[in-house]
């Protein structure tokens, strides 16, 4: 395929629109949550008031359980600031995108930026435990996949 350096290739296209669609979903689905009570609240309550692990309970499982629980608890906590940094990053990438749709490097800065932040955002509210690695690492995989892919663009963008 043969494209001019300032016209947009059907990968760029393919890979903003899935990125509008990331972005867009969060913001879309995150609003509302701003305007609604802490829904977590309950299930703090919940895991409270379950009877604790036993000694039969293999280690493994016991440490899991516990740090579900403390990630539930940090989620009421900072329930409002999660949705909200939610928010502003999910725009914030879609700026990026926006703009490397009207092929502006300046959008990747923008987009790298956002999906770095958002990438780390759980250490950031949870700490650090098995789970959130494992999130971080996976989300961080999927992150570093689109920004290499958004990278290879960059010839095609002023």
């Amino acid at each position: 395929m043969n494209t001019a350096p300032n016209q947009r290739t059907t990968f760029l296209t393919v890979l903003c629109i899935l990125s509008f669609i990331n972005g867009g979903m969060n913001i879309l689905f995150n609003i509302p949550s701003l305007f609604t009570p802490n829904i977590m609240e309950p299930y703090v309550e919940m895991m409270k008031q379950m009877p604790q692990t036993d000694s039969n309970t293999p280690p493994f499982i016991a440490s899991m359980m516990h740090e579900v629980i403390q990630m539930v608890e940090r989620m009421s906590e900072h329930y409002s600031m999660i949705i909200f940094s939610t928010i502003l990053l999910a725009l914030m990438s879609v700026i990026g995108v926006w703009m490397m749709w009207h092929l502006k490097k300046a959008g990747f800065l923008f987009y790298c930026t956002a999906q770095i932040l958002w990438t780390i955002t759980p250490f950031i509210f949870f700490g650090t435990n098995t789970l959130i690695t494992l999130a971080v690492v996976f989300s961080g995989f999927i992150t570093l996949i689109f920004i290499i892919l958004y990278g290879l663009q960059l010839k095609r963008m002023s």
